[in-house]
């Protein structure tokens, strides 16, 4: 279990650097001004969209609980960059709904997630993320299988990594990863480790 543990902590530095060496980069055509300088960061700009959309699908085994199992959850919402530079910080807030099973029953609870930590953005696209690193807080609602529930963890993403990926192996490698622990109101504390894909 701790070596299990050892290795999900060492995951999010193994994204970002995994993303680092899978970034697309498309040369600029004749007559296109390029949206980076490359040789000067400085003049990296986000001008118009600090705030960006924020999606992800994930899927996942829980552990600790005896009867609840997390099946799968997705999210949407908004996320926003303040700085304008290739890392900033960031903090997003998104709707949440997942499939849980208990026995023969499913429910779908729907609440809330925040998260909030740091971002790389590439250099060469100005929307394309590079890696993420982040705290997560969130709260489901009552469903048939609990009477409410908050969730803490953390997680890291890379869209880079997962479109590397796609680009050279044509397969869509999960490139988000998220340890949760979950503490229901009428119930035991379970965790969940959760695989898939977000921007």
């Amino acid at each position: 279990m701790i070596g299990g543990m050892r290795l999900t902590l060492a995951l999010p530095s193994l994204l970002v650097a995994l993303a680092a060496l899978t970034t697309i980069t498309t040369p600029a055509r004749g007559g296109d001004a390029p949206d980076v300088d490359v040789d000067d960061l400085r003049t990296f700009k986000r001008r118009r969209f600090p705030l960006l959309p924020t999606a992800g699908l994930v899927l996942g085994p829980s552990f600790g609980a005896p009867k609840t199992r997390f099946l799968g959850g997705a999210w949407l919402g908004v996320a926003h960059y303040p700085m304008s530079g290739p890392h900033t910080f960031f903090w997003s807030l998104a709707g949440a709904l997942e499939v849980q099973s208990a026995g023969d029953e499913i429910a779908l609870p729907f609440g809330v997630d925040l998260r909030l930590g740091s971002a790389w953005f590439s250099t060469t696209s100005r929307y394309l993320l590079n890696g993420t690193v982040y705290l997560l807080g969130g709260y489901r609602f009552g469903s048939a299988l609990d009477i409410g529930a908050a969730r803490f963890g953390i997680g890291a993403s890379s869209p880079a990594f997962f479109l590397g990926a796609v680009r050279r192996i044509f397969l869509p490698v999960p490139s988000t990863l998220e340890l949760v622990g979950v503490i229901p109101r009428d119930a035991s504390p379970r965790f969940e480790l959760r695989f898939g894909w977000s921007y």
